[in-house]
């Protein structure tokens, strides 16, 4: 039998009209929902027309009026009594837990509790809350009754993310049984972060045994926020019970607390090109280079004056931010049809469709190409790169005479002028290389994935995830990086050569020195040539901190790497083996009509973007260079303060900044006195991964564990491989790795990429399809996941992964050969 409306009461049902002056906030939006099709509870909401004088004095009178109302329902039926006044839940205050609730009433009980919802709507806390939101305090009530469900669990879900709205993503909270216990604040929830699709995001479970979220399922919970949104055509806070069989939804009310956030910092840009964690000198000296002389000058000489006033990135937390608004002002400057998805992800989502939006300014595009052309004889992008063989030439003819050299005889003075020599050089880099990286690099990415949109057949759609765009841009000539991880598998087999050395490497937990391996017979070859390797490369490191060692510093960080290489018995190189993609993308271009001069731009717009895919690997071997001089000065400079009372410690000046070193250095100031939080800091900094975003101060941890099977990141190159994990957090403990690992690591510099030849996976926890481990794993044919959030902690060492370098999924199997993916 169906409830019929009157005045005095409405039922919850698809016949009832939604009204707020007689239902109250929360009784009309039951009604809405009802009226969509949404499982809520049945029962009546008594209208604030019968509840204007309720009082104890017709508290009969009123309980035989709900009698009547819920006429229909069975006699021993549980119910919930909730508040509904017209100024709550609405877009402006929610009151959520202002006025009272009451659960599992029997019906002879409800007047009463009627009356209690009412009275608590007068209470003192309710009267602050009003005047703070600026309420009305003349404002009615209804009152809600509806059945208790039988919960299984209950909960809260956000259709938004309440507290960082920029970030599209739907949180899920809940608890076995009731929820009343959560949204009291008693009790810890289960907690999910879904994707509009459905993809895990983040899971946190504080039952661990009772993990209710799972039992109702991702995707009803993803369908639900979607659809309700929609029907209440805004973001919405959802109260909802699980029965085992269905998700009821219990009410519902418009998220109050949304608003854009006033100062936006992505780590989007960070994890390609600034991954690890940065100590305060490295970013003062490094990152004025960057900042001053790359991005602020080429914005000068080009006419950007609408970027001139933006901060381009900061150091949040030890880890480098890029500023998004820099990117959605510089596509201005970019045709619509070349935008990226790379580009338009550096934004938070609410920014995305703005910034495909925004109007491209062709005049000011070919008024930057004059003004640089002009500016800079350095600067043409079909000649730029040609330029990169003698700048670096320039840079080996300064600086390797020097790299040996003793500066004990140098006077202070002397010291900080050779510091600020490292100083003008680290400026010219940037100057050098802003054309390639800052000005080239992108432009020809998008020429070229232009054309596979329009003129090939290997569209966004076919391609999503751009493997082949990726592999195409892949050079089989190399670069630096593979040339000298080359170097290195030839050491590995003049190494293995050695008697009795690959018996006692793989005997041995620990690898020999290089004195000790010269003390063995018919090493003479391989120490020689050793010598020679690290006098060509001891400038590289593990990363381009200053603070750590360089090979030349510490020869073992490298030498592990060759001996590893060497027990493994691995015989051949993986560098070249991928497939070139060019002749056969090539011959797709000229079947299209006019293909002949398609061909040909195809061709040479290819060839550029290899050059600077290229080029970004071969820059940063010039680069370490510089660092590597300018570490040995610092270090110089450390032990002479320490001597004169001005540092504790030596490492204590890369706890500084750039400023306050030079005020030391001439007796000015002494140590500041923060020097060991800062360090406290920086070191809790490295070993954690940074949030994706900052949003108004507030970090947001958009990646994290992505499926109950395992865990998803960037699928930076693709394949797939199976195979014992390694986890390995720092250079120096490399050697561990052998034949047919996968290396599972927090990031990785070029310093850590000759161990590539060795492995048949890779899973990182930052970086993007054109960080350093990208492109080399993609060189090398390694399947590769970066930006695979808490991977170094929710993985061990010799669990058996499988990595899919084309969906980007890392899954640990079990060890019982079935290969079922256990839950993570």
């Amino acid at each position: 039998m169906a409830l019929k409306s009157n005045p005095l009461w409405t039922p919850i049902s698809k016949r009832a009209k939604p009204s707020i002056e007689l239902q109250g906030g929360k009784g009309a939006n039951l009604v809405r929902l009802a009226r969509a099709g949404f499982p809520v509870p049945g029962g009546v909401i008594l209208t604030t027309r019968l509840l204007q004088n309720a009082d104890q004095s017709n508290l009969s009178r009123l309980q035989n009026l709900i009698c009547k109302a819920l006429s229909s329902f069975p006699a021993q039926t549980p119910w919930a009594v909730r508040s509904s006044g017209t100024s709550e839940d609405g877009d402006q205050a929610s009151f959520a837990g202002q006025h009272d609730t009451f659960l599992n009433v029997p019906r002879d009980e409800l007047a009463s509790r009627v009356l209690d919802c009412l009275d608590s709507s007068r209470s003192l806390h309710a009267d602050v809350y009003r005047d703070k939101m600026e309420q009305s305090s003349s404002a009615s009530m209804a009152v809600v009754i509806q059945t208790m469900v039988n919960a299984q669990c209950a909960g809260v879900m956000f259709t938004r993310h309440p507290v960082l709205p920029d970030v599209d993503c739907i949180v899920v909270e809940g608890i076995p049984g009731l929820g009343e216990d959560l949204v009291s604040g008693r009790k810890n929830p289960d907690r999910l972060e879904l994707s509009r699709s459905g993809r895990r995001l983040e899971a946190v479970f504080y039952n661990p045994n009772m993990q209710c979220l799972d039992a109702v399922g991702d995707a009803i919970f993803c369908e639900a926020a979607n659809t309700i949104e929609k029907a209440m055509a805004a973001p919405q806070d959802v109260e909802w019970a699980y029965d085992g069989r269905k998700l009821w939804i219990l009410q519902t009310r418009p998220i109050t607390t949304l608003k854009r956030p006033s100062k936006v910092w992505t780590r989007a840009w960070g994890d390609e090109f600034w991954a690890e964690a940065t100590t305060d000198l490295q970013y003062t000296l490094m990152g004025r280079w960057i900042r001053d002389d790359y991005i602020r000058d080429l914005g000068r000489i080009c006419g950007w004056d609408f970027l001139s006033r933006v901060e381009p990135f900061e150091r949040i937390n030890s880890h480098v931010y890029f500023n998004p608004e820099y990117m959605r002002r510089l596509l201005r400057l970019v045709h619509p049809a070349m935008r990226m998805e790379r580009q338009l992800n550096w934004m938070p989502p609410y920014w995305r469709a703005e910034a495909s939006s925004i109007k491209f300014r062709p005049a000011a595009l070919a008024l930057s190409l004059l003004r640089s052309s002009l500016a800079d004889k350095n600067s043409g992008m079909l000649s730029h790169y040609k330029r990169l063989p003698k700048y670096l030439k320039q840079v080996q003819e300064t600086l390797i005479p020097e790299l040996g050299q003793d500066f004990s005889p140098l006077s202070d003075k002397e010291l900080w002028q050779r510091l600020m020599r490292n100083d003008r050089m680290g400026k010219a880099h940037f100057k050098f290389v802003r054309w390639g990286l800052g000005s080239y690099l992108a432009p020809t990415r998008m020429i070229c994935a232009w054309i596979c949109e329009n003129w090939t057949s290997r569209t966004q759609t076919a391609d999503p995830e751009g493997h082949y765009f990726e592999m195409l841009l892949t050079s089989p000539q190399g670069n630096s990086t593979t040339q000298v991880n080359e170097e290195i598998e030839q050491l590995s087999r003049l190494a293995s050569k050695i008697p009795g050395l690959r018996d006692r490497l793989i005997c041995s937990p620990d690898s020999p020195s290089l004195d000790d391996i010269a003390a063995m017979p018919e090493s003479k070859a391989f120490v020689s040539e050793f010598k020679g390797f690290i006098q060509r490369h001891g400038h590289r490191g593990s990363s381009r901190e200053t603070r750590l060692p360089r090979w030349m510093d510490d020869p073992s960080l490298i030498l592990n790497n060759i001996l590893a290489f060497a027990a493994s018995g691995m015989e051949g190189s993986k560098v070249g083996k991928t497939k070139d993609r060019k002749d056969s993308w090539l011959q797709e271009v000229r079947r299209q009509p006019g293909g002949w001069w398609k061909r040909a731009i195809a061709e040479k717009s290819l060839s550029l973007a290899r050059e600077y895919v290229r080029y970004r690997e071969n820059q940063r071997y010039a680069l370490d260079y510089i660092l590597a001089d300018m570490r040995r000065v610092i270090l110089e400079m450390a032990s002479r303060l320490k001597t004169k009372g001005l540092l504790k410690q030596e490492d204590d000046i890369f706890f500084v900044t750039y400023n306050e070193l030079k005020s030391l250095w001439d007796g000015a100031a002494s140590m500041p006195p923060d020097v060991e939080v800062r360090r406290a800091g920086f070191l809790k900094d490295s070993s954690r991964l940074p949030p994706e975003w900052i949003l108004d101060g507030e970090p947001f941890p958009k990646r994290r564990v992505a499926a109950k099977n395992g865990f998803r990141g960037t699928p930076a190159s693709p394949g797939s491989a199976k195979g014992t994990a390694r986890v390995v957090m720092r250079v120096e403990d490399l050697r561990s790795v052998r034949q047919g690992d996968i290396l599972v690591a927090p990031n990785t510099d070029p310093g850590w990429t000759p161990v590539f030849g060795l492995i048949s996976g890779l899973v990182v926890q930052t970086g993007g399809m054109l960080s350093h481990a990208a492109i080399v794993a993609r060189e090398y044919g390694i399947p590769a996941v970066t930006g695979v959030a808490e991977a170094c902690r929710n993985i061990n060492t010799n669990d058996y992964l499988e990595v899919n370098g084309r969906d980007g999924t890392v899954a640990i199997l079990n060890f019982t050969g079935d290969e079922q993916a256990r839950a993570i």
